[in-house]
């Protein structure tokens, strides 16, 4: 997993919709002045970031509209859209490039998984646990 030199906690945050075949959207960010810095700086010089990045497909209608609206409060922030000029084309295809290159390279940590997981079981008996009822209640 990359270290990140820069502790600034700014966080920029890409979404690109119907990514994946399934029609699931990916999101990856950047942390720290630094790396956001050079990540809008490629747009129009580079074929994709190199830098470290963070990513996850997006598999809730919730989280996506989370993000939608943390863009509507941001201090900047926008859409680009794909087929609107040549400009914002090329902008598209940085950004979609950066994510494949993202996806492709991503490795993933297998106790963090597993731990994951373990927590999500036991979220999900727990709430299964509250909605029956205190165990023992009749």
């Amino acid at each position: 997993m990359p270290t990140l030199s820069d502790t600034d906690k700014r966080i920029g945050v890409v979404r690109i919709t119907q990514f994946f075949t399934n029609g699931r959207d990916l999101v990856y960010y950047v942390q720290g002045r630094e790396h956001i810095t050079k990540l809008n700086e490629g747009a129009f010089g580079r074929q994709c970031f190199t830098g470290p990045l963070f990513g996850c497909p997006i598999m809730t209608i919730q989280l996506a509209a989370v993000i939608s609206e943390a863009i509507e409060y941001s201090d900047s922030g926008g859409k680009v859209w794909r087929l609107t000029s040549h400009m914002e084309g090329v902008k598209w295809r940085y950004f979609f490039e950066t994510g494949r290159v993202l996806w492709d390279r991503l490795a993933l940590d297998k106790y963090k998984m597993k731990a994951l997981q373990e927590d999500f079981a036991e979220e999900m008996k727990q709430q299964k646990e509250s909605a029956s009822g205190a165990p023992g209640e009749d």
